[in-house]
């Protein structure tokens, strides 16, 4: 079966709010770094539950965050709570309903994979500030026996939705050679221990796994404790991450 994107995580909202990774904070700091102001307004685009609209908000004047899923949207809510530099917006990447030259930057926390490249580069033009800065990231697997691993056991066996999205750094930066008129790359390792309930809940969150009491699901539980049984270590895995930040003018 094949999901629209933005109804794709809409059973599987309160996972990713629970087990998805953060982003290192060196990441934000080289992003201010080479803003011209101190307390911009951002615009936070496929917000999700809020992680990175979160690290934004405490640098940052107003903050609109932009997210077209209802379920994601409430747990963006839940995650943050009231603040008053907030305003959560339901439209897409390829429409947002903002005035022209309203953002100081533009962020894309782990989503852009799943915009339309053509028509979200003349919005993104259209909101953003003379000399506005566009930041896209993503948290792409470590490149270990045991993340490899796991990757080909989430987007190849252990998969049942048809849509997949694979996430390779090389891919993306050559993917968005279009899209930028110039930008820097930069790495920021990063790695958290996750017990195998962890790791359960995490592999629940991606596009194409099932969800608890899906078809599918007590195969993947019981392919991720022979992994897990491989490579754990005092009955943890260390999860490695890069984070792989793209910050450029388009």
């Amino acid at each position: 079966m094949k999901y629209h994107p933005v109804k794709l995580f809409s059973n599987k909202a309160a996972v990713y709010k629970k087990s998805r990774p953060n982003y290192p904070i060196e990441a934000i700091e080289y992003i201010f770094s080479n803003l011209n102001i101190l307390t911009p307004t951002a615009v936070d685009i496929g917000a999700g539950p809020g992680r990175f609209t979160n690290l934004l908000l405490k640098r940052c004047d107003l903050v609109y965050a932009i997210e077209p899923n209802e379920a994601m949207r409430e747990q963006l809510i839940q995650y943050i709570g009231r603040n008053n530099k907030l305003k959560l917006l339901d439209f897409s990447a390829e429409k947002i309903n903002l005035p022209n030259e309203t953002a100081d930057i533009i962020s894309v926390a782990h989503a852009f994979h799943w915009f339309d490249k053509i028509k979200c580069k003349e919005e993104f033009k259209r909101i953003l500030k003379k000399d506005g800065k566009v930041a896209l990231l993503w948290n792409i697997y470590a490149n270990t026996p045991a993340m490899q691993d796991y990757n080909y056991l989430i987007h190849e066996k252990c998969a049942t939705s048809t849509t997949r999205i694979y996430l390779k750094e090389e891919k993306i930066e050559e993917d968005l050679n279009d899209f930028f008129i110039s930008y820097e790359k930069t790495i920021y390792p990063h790695s958290k221990e996750l017990d195998f309930s962890n790791i359960l809940n995490l592999s629940e969150s991606a596009h194409c796994t099932p969800v608890k009491n899906e078809q599918g699901y007590d195969f993947m539980k019981r392919e991720l404790e022979k992994w897990f049984n491989k490579y754990k270590y005092n009955e943890k895995i260390e999860f490695s991450y890069n984070c792989v930040l793209f910050l450029g003018n388009i």
